[in-house]
């Protein structure tokens, strides 16, 4: 699994800033839990008195791995747990235990997560509608700004919550159907931090579900998430080790487990985002070390050595839970003192991990759709595909939700289940995102061979969505750069279920290219226009996929970018009929994995003037193909591109385009490209891969015969990594009997 911390470490710099004025009411706030003061009662399997043990377990990130390794210390020495209170990851790990989890379903959870996209800034892209799929295609970041009177609008959460909401319903599935924690086989209490006042919350009369994800709403990384009006993010800004909550509860032995990231070295402080994370680390440090003065002689305190692990080294976990596990044997004879006979602590086990069986399949009698503002109720019905009358397996529940999630329109989508059998009903509740349906993201694309040529787009993608109760968008491109392009689009759905649709276009492009002169040898410097008007009407094909059918009327003008030219300007205008299929099931678009991606596209072009019979036709056919092996992938592709009548297909040179020629080199009525891409990600340096490329391909003109042994060779050998801007790339690479080059590109080539 790759480390991931560089990534997230400079994520979570840029949310630690806006978080600071949380973490300082935090720090000043010293009242008790936001609860009464009650005694929780322990679990009734031992009949013998014996003191009232709780389990404290602190937040860290992937440090919480440590958790682990103490409760299977625990489980050795056979102490029974009577009240668990956690706190971020703490509260991942304890209210899983408390649910009646076992410690190798935990692992297995652990280690099957794929923490990547836990901390991705979209949902998976499979999840994703090829409509959003298509928008990473064009060279666009990852992350969307709302639009608003006042501006920009900033989303609540770096990452989405996607993987996580997952991962934690998973946890709580057993429990679904409980929204007071003093149910759970061991009773339950997970802290968080009220974001308006800045006071501690202690969360009882919740579901695990809505427990575990407040406490662990990094300020910043994850959206915060209410719960009877209140706002909540993550409890570490005011507890992150809560002994005095689980004093207040009764326990008359607190086992505390402490993993906080302690505070960065003087010599690692270089930055000004440097000094800000510090500066909340050290608010965190202040409140944990007024917990552990609260400590008596009578408590144990667990402190894992994890000073080579950060609260991002989710691959590490092996290493961080045996460390747990060390710690905890530092002080196993204390831990033996709270022990019971192997008898009981088997009745006691068996308690806490007999766990209802979750009914299944389970009829649903009615689905209602709960707290929408922007969004149409009908149409996330048709989306989530839940028909009342059916009976559905969790899993498939879970799957309607996440397919809401993935729209992109919430934050998270929450749900429940309640009612007697026959009259059972399904209530879904997602939380719009405060981005809102006027989106703006922006991206970008650059070439250099550190020669004469040197390439660079600039983009902006405007999106209005929602325009009415059908989920019609508006979505308008701006280009600028080596190419100049201003296109919108209006996207109306024909129906509630979005299968059929129908858009309306507009725009004008500006292109400069090279055409060669006949047989002399030479070429001439043009430059282009093209305003194109129409419309289209196509079908979803599920969420891979859409067929399209068009026309339009388009104008034409080149005209010779010298002042001395050989070839005059043009001004043509047609009408034009085109077809297109789309088909993406790749899992990322800028280093895949797995998947396809395959686009049929044909145009013709008919000139408007009478007695004309001037024609241009174009097509294009690409599909590649991913597939991977632990950390090695391969990914092969095939482009192939046809015009007529002036129509010229995409030329070819540049990086992974004939590596080492020059862009544009090649151009011809007729281009054919192939090639095979195979890298391997490094385990040593976060998120760089490095491979080889194998290119062949060429452009000709009507009338030459394409020879295979005719064909043009490259090879390049590359390093990239994705970053917030996308995806980038140095590498080196050589055309056979043509030249080679060093490239810095950043975009997908």
């Amino acid at each position: 699994m790759m480390s991931l911390n560089r990534r997230i470490l400079a994520s979570m710099r840029l949310w630690l800033c806006p978080a600071l004025w949380v973490a300082g009411a935090a720090f000043a706030q010293t009242n008790p839990p936001a609860e009464p003061a009650a005694s929780v009662p322990s679990m009734q399997i031992v009949s013998t008195p014996r003191p009232k043990v709780a389990l404290v377990l602190s937040g860290g990130g992937a440090r919480g791995f440590a958790h682990l390794g103490v409760l299977k210390v625990l489980q050795e020495q056979r102490v029974p747990i009577d009240m668990v209170i956690g706190t971020s990851m703490g509260s991942i790990v304890g209210g899983a235990w408390a649910a009646g989890h076992r410690l190798d379903d935990l692992r297995e959870l652990v280690q099957g997560t794929d923490w990547d996209a836990v901390f991705a800034a979209t949902a998976p892209r499979r999840e994703r509608d090829y409509r959003r799929r298509s928008e990473d295609l064009n060279y666009l970041t990852r992350f969307s700004f709302g639009v608003s009177r006042e501006g920009l609008v900033l989303p609540r959460g770096t990452f989405q919550a996607h993987e996580l909401d997952s991962i934690l319903r998973k946890v709580a599935l057993p429990v679904q159907h409980r929204t007071n924690l003093d149910e759970l086989s061991v009773p339950f209490r997970a802290v968080a931090t009220d974001l308006v006042s800045g006071e501690m919350v202690v969360l009882r009369d919740t579901s695990l579900f809505a427990a575990m994800r407040a406490s662990m709403s990094i300020p910043g990384a994850f959206a915060p998430i209410e719960i009877r009006d209140q706002l909540l993010i993550d409890g570490g800004l005011v507890r992150n080790l809560p002994v005095d909550v689980a004093r207040k509860l009764g326990a008359d032995v607190i086992i505390a487990v402490n993993v906080g990231t302690p505070l960065t070295p003087r010599h690692k402080l270089k930055s000004a985002l440097d000094v800000a994370q510090q500066m909340v680390n050290i608010l965190t440090e202040k409140n944990v070390m007024q917990s552990l003065g609260e400590l008596g002689p009578q408590d144990i305190l667990i402190s894992p050595d994890l000073a080579a692990y950060s609260f991002s080294d989710f691959a590490a976990f092996s290493k961080i839970e045996a460390a747990g596990e060390v710690a905890a044997r530092s002080v196993q004879a204390r831990l033996a003192a709270l022990g019971i006979d192997a008898e009981r602590f088997a009745g006691w086990e068996a308690a806490r991990t007999g766990r209802p069986n979750v009914p299944e399949p389970i009829r649903i009698d009615d689905v209602r759709i709960l707290g929408t503002s922007f969004t149409n109720p009908q149409v996330l019905l048709r989306e989530l595909d839940i028909r009342p009358g059916e009976s559905y397996s969790i899993q498939d529940i879970t799957s309607g939700m996440r397919r809401l999630s993935a729209s992109g329109d919430f934050d998270r989508v929450d749900f429940s289940i309640a009612g007697p059998e026959g009259a059972r009903r399904l209530l879904v509740t997602p939380s719009e995102t405060l981005v809102g349906p006027n989106t703006l993201r922006f991206g970008g694309r650059l070439e250099s061979d550190f020669r004469n040529n040197n390439r660079f787009e600039i983009l902006a993608l405007h999106t209005l969505r929602w325009v009415n109760s059908y989920g019609a968008e508006l979505r308008t491109l701006l280009r600028v750069g080596s190419a100049r392009e201003l296109g919108t689009e209006f996207y109306q759905p024909l129906s509630l279920g979005r299968e059929w649709f129908v858009t309306a276009n507009a725009g004008v492009r500006g292109d400069d290219f090279e055409r060669r002169l006949g047989n002399t040898g030479f070429t001439a410097a043009l430059g282009s226009r093209t305003y194109d008007i129409g419309g289209t009407i196509g079908y979803r094909l599920g969420l891979d996929g859409e067929v399209r059918l068009g026309y339009g009327l388009r104008r034409l003008q080149t005209f010779p970018r010298a002042v001395q030219s050989l070839i005059p300007s043009t001004d043509d205008q047609f009408q034009v009929f085109g077809a297109r299929l789309g088909w993406d099931t790749l899992d990322d678009p800028n280093f895949p994995r797995s998947g396809n991606l395959v686009v049929i596209d044909w145009s013709r072009a008919s000139d408007l003037r009478s007695g004309s019979d001037l024609r241009r036709d174009a097509g294009l056919l690409v599909w590649e193909n991913a597939q991977s092996i632990g950390r090695n992938s391969l990914s092969s592709s095939i482009r192939l591109g046809y015009g007529r009548g002036g129509a010229s297909p995409l030329p070819l040179g540049g990086f992974l385009n004939l590596s080492g020629s020059p862009p544009e080199t090649f151009t011809g009525d007729r281009t054919l490209l192939a090639r095979m891409v195979f890298s391997h990600r490094l385990q040593a340096v976060t998120g760089v891969r490095v491979g080889v490329s194998f290119e062949a391909g060429d452009a000709f003109d009507r009338g030459e015969t394409l020879r295979p042994s005719s064909l043009k060779r490259a090879l390049s050998l590359l390093a990239g990594t994705d970053t917030p801007f996308g995806p980038v790339y140095i590498g080196w690479g050589r055309t056979f009997g043509v030249r080679s080059s060093l490239y810095l590109f950043l975009g997908r080539p």
